[in-house]
């Protein structure tokens, strides 16, 4: 104690000394290699996800470890890619609820990405465990099926295409495959270093997706909360 300093420069000095001692945040870094997805942050970035087996959704520990399987073969390590895609998935499955198109419903729809039937399609015929099946129902060849000639193919032909991507083995790593196949070369590196400009040119780009929307722009930050080290700062679009 000393007595002949006035209690208030006591006080502020005290407080100096905490603030010094204090780490201060560093810069976002969507390019900073990440550890995998824990079920705890699964759970941060999708806080309604199912609790028990459903026809269409699995819990957090079975989503976690299908979602890290497929990052990891297809090479995506870097914090602005996993939360990209966690975003994606999260917005377009409802929290990891959905597995099929709800609304307006379209039979082709579906993954935890909501891929559109012709990229279901390629998914699909891309699987050397599924092609032989795929071009059973596709009547003994693969056919060119575009966003203008899907509505030719029956529904039933639809859905039992999507169902072969339905399995867990499959619905996870539909937004990883989309990615790497239906992307340009170019964007896997402006998610890893891009920061919300390469989110924004995944949405609309990429996705096709147009703007993106509140509902995304909130999805994403809440993945990247979840998912960047602890001391490092958020990007600004999501201090707003």
């Amino acid at each position: 104690m000393l007595p002949n300093i006035p209690s208030l420069l006591l006080l502020t000095i005290a407080a100096l000394s905490s603030t010094l001692a204090a780490p201060t945040p560093c810069t976002f870094d969507p390019n900073r290699t990440i550890p995998e997805i824990s079920v705890q942050q699964l759970l941060a970035a999708a806080p309604k996800i199912c609790t028990i087996v459903t026809e269409e959704c699995h819990p957090a520990p079975n989503a976690v470890k299908e979602i890290n399987t497929a990052l990891a073969y297809h090479g995506l390590t870097a914090l602005g890619q996993k939360a990209a895609l966690l975003g994606l998935m999260t917005v377009e499955s409802g929290d990891f609820i959905h597995n099929t198109n709800k609304n307006p419903g379209r039979p082709g729809q579906g993954t935890k990405a909501m891929l559109m039937f012709p990229h279901i399609y390629d998914y699909a015929l891309s699987q050397p465990a599924l092609t032989a099946e795929v071009l059973r129902i596709s009547g003994g060849e693969a056919l060119d099926v575009t966003f203008d000639n899907m509505d030719k193919i029956p529904a039933a032909d639809q859905r039992a295409i999507l169902a072969l991507v339905l399995p867990e083995k499959y619905t996870y790593a539909a937004a990883a495959w989309y990615l790497e196949n239906k992307c340009q070369a170019s964007m896997t590196v402006r998610l890893a270093e891009g920061g919300f400009e390469g989110f924004k040119e995944y949405v609309g780009v990429c996705i096709g997706a147009g703007n993106v929307t509140p509902e995304r722009l909130a999805a994403w930050c809440l993945a990247v909360k979840a998912l960047k080290p602890v001391r490092m700062g958020m990007p600004r679009e999501c201090n707003n």
